[in-house]
């Protein structure tokens, strides 16, 4: 085994910046991979690495938030050639590598990447933009890259506070919306769109295909609607669905909580499938 490569790519801004976690991720996997690293510098620099690197990699293992995991997958999906993907937990909230299964516990993790169990998961594209795991639109979106002190201190606890200032600002969206053929005309506050059982930190019940729930009403009882269907899974307007095309009058979106700039069409299609290594 130590003849196979493995890419390992580092965002040392993500969650609390838990740089001895990934020495010693380094240090457990060295005598059985061929690891080279790459070190993220900011926005942008994990693409272009990507683009120029012609090395051939069996596994690609992505050590950040969903925001770094989002980067690297976008552009791997342009090779020619499709890797194995390990995610290792260092963001926020690890939606994704969540719901693959993956610890924060590194020992746990590098027998995982060792033993290269996978699971087949289908990534999606709103418009050109890849979203690996979630798509948002509408009132308390813009959280996730909203910038904001005592993050790095407060973790998720800092997105629940923001979230209670930012419903005072948030207005309804018109939302016309092709669902598997079915027409939706309709104001709201919020669109969540999710290919995994991970939503905003919670475990939610799904489909076999992307979960589609729509939610509308007073300003003030969104979150107790958003919060009851994080916690059971249900809402009123829930929909499993393979693809859908979306109008509006004018919104940014969030793919896997990465800011878009406003669109009047969003149409989702199921773009590439990868093997995610899990536990």
């Amino acid at each position: 085994m130590i003849n196979m490569k493995l890419l390992l790519i580092y965002n040392p801004f993500s969650g609390k910046g838990k740089n001895k976690k990934v020495n010693e991720l380094i240090k457990l996997l060295e005598n059985k991979f061929e690891i080279t690293e790459f070190v993220s510098n900011g926005i942008g620099s994990i693409t272009d690495y990507l683009k120029n690197d012609n090395n051939i990699y069996d596994i690609i293992t992505i050590c950040g938030g969903d925001g770094t995991i989002n980067e690297a997958i976008s552009s791997i999906s342009e090779f020619n050639y499709s890797p194995k993907i390990a995610v290792v937990p260092l963001g926020t909230m690890n939606d994704f590598s969540h719901y693959l299964g993956m610890s924060k516990n590194i020992k746990k993790t590098v027998n995982y990447i060792i033993n290269m169990k996978t699971i087949s998961h289908d990534i999606y594209k709103a418009n050109d933009k890849i979203f690996v795991y979630g798509f948002a639109l509408g009132m308390l979106t813009n959280i996730s890259y909203k910038k904001f002190k005592f993050k790095k201190i407060f973790g998720r606890l800092s997105y629940y506070l923001v979230a209670i200032k930012e419903i005072f600002k948030a207005k309804k969206i018109k939302l016309e919306a092709d669902i598997d053929n079915k027409k939706i005309d309709m104001k709201s506050n919020l669109v969540l769109i999710s290919s995994t059982n991970r939503v905003a930190g919670y475990k939610i019940k799904k489909g076999n295909d992307l979960v589609v729930a729509i939610f509308k009403g007073g300003r003030f009882l969104l979150p107790f609607k958003l919060y009851w269907y994080l916690i059971t899974g249900h809402t009123k307007y829930k929909y499993d669905v393979n693809n859908l095309v979306i109008n509006t009058d004018g919104s940014s979106f969030n793919t896997d909580g990465e800011y878009n700039k406003e669109v009047n069409k969003i149409k989702i299609e199921k773009y590439k499938t990868f093997d995610f290594i899990t536990k």
